[in-house]
């Protein structure tokens, strides 16, 4: 009997890792693509220096501007 309830309570465990997993996915996919438009004016052209989490940031939010005053090229890393 107590075999059966530590299973049960393992697979709720990996289900609910699961659902919140999804959630975070969908919502992002809806974020970053399903909901995305494409550039309506394209402002000029820009190569990011540095490839952290700061850049990463900009270019999230130059993306959420709709590249209306920036629009990224790529990123410049001189890190190994």
């Amino acid at each position: 009997m107590m075999d059966k309830l530590l299973s049960v309570s393992k697979l709720k465990r990996v289900l609910f890792f699961i659902l919140v997993c999804a959630l975070r996915v969908s919502k992002r996919l809806y974020l970053e693509v399903i909901r995305k438009k494409g550039p309506i004016r394209r402002g000029k052209n820009t190569l990011i220096v540095g490839a952290g989490y700061a850049e990463e940031m900009m270019l999230r939010d130059i993306a959420r501007r709709g590249y209306q005053d920036f629009y990224p090229l790529g990123f410049l890393d001189g890190g190994l």
